[in-house]
C-alpha cells in the first residue's frame, strides 16, 4: 500500500473507530486530524522541536472517567505491520504530551484491527515499557541522548501515563453489534434528563 491509498486507508479507520467509540455512550470525539479544529487540540512539541500529532481526541462522557479528554492513535492494519516499533514511539509521544499539557492528556488510547508484540502483550501498558520507549527516544521525549535518559526520566510521569493506556482490537464484526444512531441519541438524551434531574 502506497500514499494516497494508505492515507485512505487510515482515514476510514479514524470514522471506524470513531463510530464505535461513541456507539458506547461513553464518549465524544471532538477532534480529528487533520481538520483545523483539531490541530491545535493534537499536536504537540518533541524536545527537538519537531511535532507529532495523534489520530484523533475527545472527551469522555458519565461515570469515573466523566469529562476526562483522551488523545488517539489509530492503525486501520489487517496485519501486524511495523506496530511494535510504532507502539513503542506512541508511548515515548504520551509521556511527552503529559509533560507538556499534564492537564489536557489525561487517557491514550491505541487503537488497532490486528495485534502485535503477543509475546509482550501484557506487558504493554506499563511504567516499565512506557520508561523503557522514553529511554529509546531520549533526544526527542527528554531533550538528552540516550547515556543521560536513565537519571532525566521522570518514573512518576511514566506510571501516570501507564495508567491512562488503553489497548484497543478491534474487528470488522464490531460494527454489528454497536448501537443505531437512534438508539445512541436516546441513550444520550436519558443521559442528559438524569444528569439534569
Amino acid at each position: 500500500m502506497f500514499g494516497e491509498e494508505a492515507h485512505a486507508v487510515g482515514a476510514e479507520g479514524v470514522q471506524k473507530a470513531k463510530r464505535w467509540l461513541e456507539a458506547t455512550t461513553r464518549v465524544d470525539v471532538q477532534w480529528i486530524y487533520p481538520e483545523e479544529a483539531a490541530r491545535k487540540k493534537l499536536a504537540f512539541q518533541w524536545h527537538d522541536n519537531s511535532s507529532f500529532v495523534y489520530d484523533m481526541g475527545g472527551v469522555f462522557r458519565g461515570g469515573p472517567l466523566a469529562n476526562q479528554t483522551f488523545m488517539a492513535e489509530v492503525k486501520n492494519y489487517s496485519t501486524v505491520g511495523k506496530q511494535g516499533p510504532m507502539y513503542e514511539e506512541y508511548l515515548a509521544r504520551c509521556y511527552r504530551a503529559r509533560q507538556e499539557i499534564p492537564g489536557f492528556t489525561e487517557q491514550f488510547m491505541w487503537i488497532t484491527w490486528h495485534p502485535f508484540s503477543q509475546g509482550s502483550w501484557t506487558k504493554l501498558t506499563t511504567a516499565e515499557a512506557v520508561r523503557d520507549a522514553v529511554i529509546k527516544y531520549a533526544p526527542k521525549a527528554l531533550g538528552v541522548d540516550v547515556g543521560e535518559a536513565t537519571s532525566a526520566v521522570d518514573d512518576t510521569v511514566c506510571a501516570e501515563v501507564a495508567e491512562t493506556l488503553w489497548l484497543l482490537v478491534l474487528s470488522d464484526k464490531h460494527e454489528l453489534l454497536m448501537l443505531s444512531d437512534l438508539d445512541r441519541a436516546a441513550v444520550i438524551s436519558a443521559q442528559i434528563t438524569r444528569a439534569g434531574a
